[in-house]
């Protein structure tokens, strides 16, 4: 190895073979053909054992102990007494085919690669990924007595083990809630407060506090349905069975002014997300577009000056 290449604490050796051996045989690692060419599963077999096919004793002439081939997923040891275990020396040997295959990997191909042999592996997936992890994580790379920082690879593979065990713990990132209410939270206890002959208000409280409730954990989606459904249940409040008649008829110019906006944007923007297909792209709601909280604190104030005794 020249001097100037950059090492991984601990697999020193493996860098010193790969760069004065693996470069110098007919069965070459092209960097730029890593992808394509040189596909490693972190898993082993021996050699040396009886049962080992000839074809691929032929194709693996090194004697370092740590082997990989054209097209195939295994690291194959040779050992004068094979073992059913493998030993810290050889773990740490495959764990370098892995990390130099890794880490000349181009950084749009690192996630594949991971994943790719994420799903070969056979044992537990926790206990690969915490190995990965680990090992990564400790790691330090150097170019004389100068550390270097670490590649893109490295940072790309910690954050992708660090998904994939999240995953497996079903550990999921806390939503946060919002303080703000879409609707104020007086106007639902003076609505709660209301007795009105004829109507049972504990459908609309629940209505308005479902509101709250979605606005308060980001679901636009849900808010701006909710606002169409609260808009739909109120008309016989005002003696009218639709919201287009409360809209057009009710109240002064200010009142229908509101009343217009509720009744033409805002069923617009829900009748959208309620009916329209799935489509090969789609854009969510965000707190501005569904933001008709004004002009429904407007119809509530009314519906509560009326019915107020």
């Amino acid at each position: 190895m020249t001097q100037s290449h950059p090492k991984l604490d601990g697999l020193e050796l493996f860098y010193d073979w790969y760069m004065q051996v693996g470069h110098n045989t007919k069965q070459t690692m092209s960097i730029q053909n890593l992808w394509n060419e040189y596909e490693l599963y972190f898993h082993y077999e021996f050699i040396n054992k009886p049962e080992f096919p000839e074809s691929k004793k032929q194709l693996l002439q090194k004697d370092l102990g740590c082997y990989f081939i054209n097209k195939d997923f295994t690291i194959y040891q040779d050992k004068a007494f094979p073992l059913d275990e493998i030993n810290e020396t050889d773990s740490n040997k495959n764990f370098g085919t892995f990390i130099c295959i890794l880490y000349n990997l181009p950084n749009i191909k690192v996630r594949d690669f991971l994943q790719f042999h994420y799903e070969k592996y056979n044992g537990e997936k926790i206990t690969f990924l915490n190995y990965v992890y680990h090992e990564l994580k400790g790691s330090k790379l150097s170019q004389g007595n100068k550390e270097l920082p670490p590649p893109q690879q490295k940072i790309i593979t910690l954050n992708w083990c660090e998904e994939k065990i999240d995953e497996l713990n079903h550990i999921t990132k806390p939503i946060i809630q919002s303080e703000r209410k879409f609707i104020n939270i007086s106007r639902i206890i003076e609505i709660k407060s209301l007795e009105v002959e004829n109507f049972d208000l504990k459908k609309l409280v629940k209505l308005l506090e479902e509101t709250n409730h979605n606005y308060s954990f980001g679901n636009y989606l849900s808010v701006s349905m909710l606002g169409r459904s609260i808009i739909d249940h109120i008309p016989p409040l005002f003696n009218y069975k639709t919201f287009n008649e409360v809209a057009n008829n009710y109240g002064n110019a200010s009142f229908k002014k509101n009343m217009g906006h509720l009744n033409v944007s805002m069923r617009s923007i829900a009748d959208n997300y309620l009916h329209m297909p799935i489509r090969k792209n789609e854009i969510l709601p965000n707190e501005n577009q569904i933001d008709f909280s004004r002009e429904l604190d407007f119809l509530l104030a009314e519906i509560i000056r009326t019915n107020k005794k």
